[in-house]
C-alpha cells in the first residue's frame, strides 16, 4: 500500500500552499456515512492546525491526488471522574489523580471513493505509529478516542488493543483507550 498512497501533514500544506488550494484538495474527501467527519476536515482542520489544537494527516493517492483517508491527533486530558476507580488502578495506579494527560485520536476516516480498499487498518497503524513516536518524546500512559457506539466499530478498535472505559448504554459515542505499556 505504501507505493499507492503517501502521508502528508496538513501543517506542511499550510506552509507551502494557499488556503484556497488546500480547501480544494480537502473537498476531494467524501464520507457519506458520517457527515461530522467531512465537517471536521472541511471546516475545522485548518483552524485546529493554525491554533495548534491538533495535527491532521492526509493519506493521498499518488495518481489522483485525492484524499483517501485522514486522521487527526492531539494532546488531551481524561477526567478521572469519568471512569471507575478500578479502571484507574488498572491503567497505572492513578486513583489519586483527577486529570490524566493522554494522547488523542480525534478523527480517523477513509473516503467513500476508496471504500473497496482496506484502508482502515492502515490508517490506524499510521495514527498509532505517530502517537507512539510522540509518546517516546513527551510520555503519556495511553491513547484516547471517542468511538461511535456501534458494535462493528468498537470491535475494530478492540483489534488494535483499545478497550471501553465507560458504559455504553444509550450513548452515541463511547470513550476507549489503548495503553502504551
Amino acid at each position: 500500500m505504501n507505493n499507492k498512497f503517501s502521508l502528508f501533514s496538513l501543517n506542511d500544506f499550510l506552509k507551502n500552499s494557499s488556503t484556497n488550494q488546500i480547501k480544494k484538495m480537502l473537498f476531494t474527501f467524501k464520507c457519506s456515512i458520517n457527515k461530522d467527519i467531512e465537517e471536521f476536515l472541511y471546516n475545522k482542520s485548518i483552524t485546529f492546525e493554525k491554533k495548534l489544537r491538533a495535527r491532521t494527516y492526509l493519506l493521498i493517492e499518488n495518481n489522483t491526488y485525492k484524499i483517501a483517508g485522514y486522521f487527526s491527533i492531539a494532546i488531551s486530558v481524561l477526567y478521572a471522574e469519568e471512569i471507575s476507580k478500578e479502571l484507574l488502578l488498572k491503567i497505572g495506579n492513578l486513583n489519586s489523580i483527577k486529570d490524566i494527560p493522554c494522547l488523542l485520536i480525534g478523527q480517523i476516516a477513509k473516503s467513500d471513493d476508496f471504500k473497496d480498499i482496506k484502508l482502515g487498518n492502515y490508517l490506524m497503524d499510521l495514527s498509532i505509529e505517530k502517537l507512539e513516536q510522540i509518546n517516546q518524546i513527551i510520555g503519556g500512559r495511553f491513547i484516547l478516542l471517542d468511538a461511535i457506539n456501534n458494535k462493528k466499530i468498537i470491535e475494530f478498535y478492540e483489534e488494535f488493543g483499545f478497550f471501553k472505559i465507560e458504559d455504553s448504554f444509550n450513548k452515541e459515542s463511547i470513550k476507549m483507550i489503548k495503553t502504551f505499556y
